[in-house]
């Protein structure tokens, strides 16, 4: 495995505030994430134990207008555990919301935050008990085929292999380039996360994962802090957005008091997406390069195992 970076998971993978939700990525991905879920409890034995917390919730939240799209949410899922609340049980989940932020809800109860870090520590270790090696700094500069090959080049190192496997994320169309495939697509985004401290009494662990209905913001407690996003995807190389952003888009999300400023935040730069806004996952025969499963953003964290499905949704 060839990493460009001096450590894995340098980019979205070390910077995900994951969480298992069914509903996210919509009703094609839902059945590939509900199957993930007995994974993700249990573990091989390469992992520390579970990946996933005991039940946290998400509440969905909107203002008036937005009664609608709570409705329409809860009508995509009808498998599903989901509830449509009053604004008293809304104020209640999440007393930091203003008013009007507290108009309509939908409750998903079975939503756990994913131990991201240790998925991926389990996943590098299950690679390596299987006989493979992790080759840091090896970013790829030359691609080229001979003699039913891939001749891959990193600076002043070459490394051979029958099929290469793109596993680059955002990056992936740039190694496709580089191989003389056409590529997908993809669009790098990057997304803001605030680490937002607030005085003591004002903190409550216990409190849902917030998510606003129509995907303008989310924030969740962690670690004595509230981590916040306001969702965004903007179109950028890997850079760190500046502390007036932050505060910017902290006084849209609906806090009952102005937050301070945030104490720490960072950008998950490796973000991408493919046109159509789905994952991407393909073989070229003809080139013998698997492109893995890129522009899933988060998706790729929470529906991690391969179901048994009908064959209408393993089409889709």
């Amino acid at each position: 495995m060839l990493e460009a970076e001096d450590f894995p998971g340098y980019h979205t993978s070390g910077r995900s505030a994951a969480f298992y939700s069914e509903t996210y990525g919509g009703p094609l991905v839902q059945p590939l994430t509900t199957a993930s879920l007995p994974f993700l409890q249990n573990p091989p034995e390469a992992f520390d134990g579970p990946l996933v917390s005991a039940p946290r919730g998400a509440l969905y939240v909107g203002q008036e207008e937005q009664l609608g799209a709570v409705r329409e949410m809860h009508g995509l899922y009808p498998g599903l555990d989901l509830e449509i609340i009053s604004p008293e049980r809304i104020a209640a989940l999440a007393p930091a919301l203003r008013p009007a932020w507290q108009a309509t809800g939908l409750w998903e109860p079975a939503v756990r935050d994913i131990y991201t870090a240790a998925m991926h520590q389990g996943y590098l270790r299950r690679f390596q008990r299987a006989g493979g090696t992790v080759l840091t700094g090896q970013r790829v500069t030359a691609l080229r085929q001979a003699g039913g090959c891939w001749r891959v080049q990193c600076g002043g190192q070459a490394y051979e292999a029958r099929i290469l496997v793109n596993a680059a994320g955002a990056w992936a169309d740039e190694v496709a380039r580089l191989a003389g495939v056409a590529p997908v697509g993809l669009t790098p985004m990057r997304r803001t996360m605030v680490v937002l401290r607030v005085p003591g009494e004002e903190y409550r662990a216990e409190m849902p994962l917030v998510l606003d209905i129509g995907g303008s913001f989310y924030f969740k407690p962690d670690a004595g802090a509230y981590w916040v996003s306001p969702h965004d995807e903007t179109p950028s190389a890997p850079a760190m957005p500046s502390r007036r952003n932050w505060t910017w888009r902290l006084r849209l999300i609906g806090w009952r008091r102005r937050p301070p400023l945030p104490s720490a935040g960072r950008s998950a730069a490796g973000q991408a997406l493919e046109p159509s806004r789905r994952t991407a996952c393909r073989f070229t025969g003809s080139s013998r390069m698997f492109l893995a499963s890129s522009g899933a953003r988060g998706r790729a964290v929470s529906a991690c195992r391969r179901p048994r499905l009908p064959g209408r949704c393993a089409r889709a």
